[in-house]
């Protein structure tokens, strides 16, 4: 029962890329088994090793280097969720593959109870040098996905998430209202 929250990173510069990429990559939350030093990180069009150097190379060759640096979104699993840590980090990876032409670093935690992927996204595409664009209706799509990925890794999902369609009143209504006057509130 996963759900994908998109992080709002405010601040986007090649420093602040460089530091949540520091942040995922640590070992102390992706050491899987400390005698073998698997680590759960791995790349989609990019090397783990190399990922930043990599994200910065593409935006220089389209010459991409202001706004928008990375996006980073979490796929989060219950305490207790029936499923491996190399699973896991399995979903994620295929939840990166939403990202179609764009380099994603994929980093697994187990270092809390609640075991998370972390997906960071290059802001550029490597194919076109065309910058993502990610809406409210992506993130409804790539929640979509990573619900069809827990199903066919046998795990339960959430209810689909309906937004309430509530129109605020505007400022005449609500005047009005105030006064009395409003005949939409005199219909109920």
């Amino acid at each position: 029962m996963a759900t994908v929250t998109a992080v709002r990173n405010k601040t986007q510069s090649r420093t602040a890329m460089s530091k949540v990429m520091r942040y995922v990559l640590q070992d102390k939350k992706t050491l899987l088994e400390q005698e073998k030093k698997m680590r759960l990180l791995s790349g989609k069009d990019c090397l783990v090793e190399t990922a930043y150097q990599e994200f910065m190379a593409i935006k220089r060759q389209y010459d991409k280097e202001k706004g928008r640096y990375f996006y980073q979104y979490i796929q989060s699993f219950p305490p207790g969720e029936n499923a491996s840590p190399e699973q896991i980090h399995q979903m994620g990876l295929e939840l990166a593959e939403y990202f179609k032409g764009y380099e994603v670093l994929v980093a697994t935690h187990i270092d809390r109870d609640h075991w998370h992927n972390h997906l960071i996204v290059n802001s550029v595409s490597h194919e076109t040098g065309l910058k993502l664009q990610f809406g409210e209706q992506d993130l409804i799509r790539f929640r979509n996905l990573s619900d069809s990925i827990c199903r066919a890794h046998g795990l339960d999902t959430l209810e689909p998430y309906q937004k309430q369609e509530e129109k605020n009143l505007g400022q005449r209504e609500y005047r009005a209202a105030l006064r009395g006057d409003s005949w939409k509130f005199r219909l109920s």
